[in-house]
């Protein structure tokens, strides 16, 4: 029996689920420390109230959280829920592009775009912002990875694009190409009008880059498909929370300061202890803003590019059914 037989797929789609809560647990880790400015590699995984290493044994992807009842094995302090539920998610999510594309060139292309959404997804909700490696360096995998369109199959978006330039490798590399561009251009001028019209800034830099990325992936097809879905989740989702953060503020008496960016010299962040104190000064735990606190629009692009990545004959049928136009993919 070949390895790629489908009577396997079940047991395929298991292997892609630990292969995705083990991404899970990695992307735990970028979350918190890349926007900090940490190494994401020194020091090794370790409790982020005590520092004490974490061993092998508990840091199994979400079971090693329940078999602790939530708390450090040195320590006692709770550990937060959110670690199990990043893993589960990405688990999720990896399983749900492979059963979208399959064994196909386009899958571990499109499992690196959906990490990227994720990580950028979380950092935005804690920091507002979404690092230039997730969104720049996003944008420079897909455009290098459009040179290899003729072997990522047929469900690789931009390779099926409007307009056609001939076929061959071309026709990916310009459309992934035009794709950013659209999705620059659109946002860029979204920002600027804003700013004429309500006198400051409407729209992130790291919003932009994070639309031609969706571009280089998608298609510009996509990346305004994805704008507009994330219009339609920002004023639904977002008009509650919104309404939630004036409530928690006027209780609190005001908004939250924003904490320091950068550390003083003589601390050392690549081992535990220079780690404890950098965390210690930057006193992010307590100040860091919430989802429930806050509204940033990068989640809701995410989520969008995500229900784009994986629903889109709905969703191009949706636009045709609203819009019409030229939105077709063949």
């Amino acid at each position: 029996m070949s390895p790629l037989d489908p009577a396997l797929f079940p047991l395929h789609v298991i292997c892609v689920f630990v292969f995705g809560s083990l991404f899970g647990s990695f992307f735990n880790v970028v979350i918190w420390r890349l926007p900090r400015r940490f190494s994401i590699v020194l020091p090794p995984s370790h409790c982020p109230s005590c520092g004490s290493p974490i061993r092998w044994y508990d840091n199994i992807p979400i079971l090693s959280l329940v078999a602790l009842d939530r708390r450090c094995r040195h320590c006692g302090l709770p550990i937060s829920l959110r670690y199990a539920a990043i893993e589960l998610l990405t688990a999720l999510v990896f399983v749900a592009v492979f059963w979208r594309f399959g064994w196909t060139g386009a899958t571990p292309l499109y499992l690196v775009f959906a990490s990227l959404l994720i990580i950028g997804s979380f950092t935005d909700i804690d920091h507002w912002i979404i690092p230039d490696s997730v969104t720049f360096g996003g944008l420079a995998v897909a455009l290098v990875a459009s040179l290899a369109s003729p072997w990522l199959g047929p469900e690789y978006l931009p390779g099926n694009s409007w307009p056609h330039w001939g076929g061959g490798w071309w026709q990916g590399v310009a459309n992934a190409a035009l794709g950013a561009a659209v999705g620059w251009t659109v946002l860029t001028l979204i920002a600027l009008l804003g700013r004429l019209m309500a006198g400051r800034e409407a729209m992130g830099g790291g919003d932009i880059v994070l639309l031609a990325m969706f571009g280089a992936f998608l298609g510009w097809q996509g990346a305004l498909a994805a704008l507009l879905i994330a219009c339609f989740l920002g004023a639904f989702f977002g008009g509650t929370l919104h309404l939630s953060a004036k409530m928690r503020e006027r209780l609190r008496g005001g908004p939250l300061p924003p904490p320091p960016e950068n550390l003083p010299e003589g601390i050392d962040a690549s081992s535990p202890e220079g780690f404890q104190r950098a965390v210690e000064h930057l006193d992010l735990h307590r100040k860091e803003r919430r989802l429930s606190s806050h509204l940033p629009f990068g989640p809701y692009l995410c989520a969008a590019a995500m229900v784009t990545l994986l629903l889109w004959p709905q969703v191009e049928a949706m636009l045709l059914f609203f819009f019409g136009g030229p939105w077709l993919y063949r």
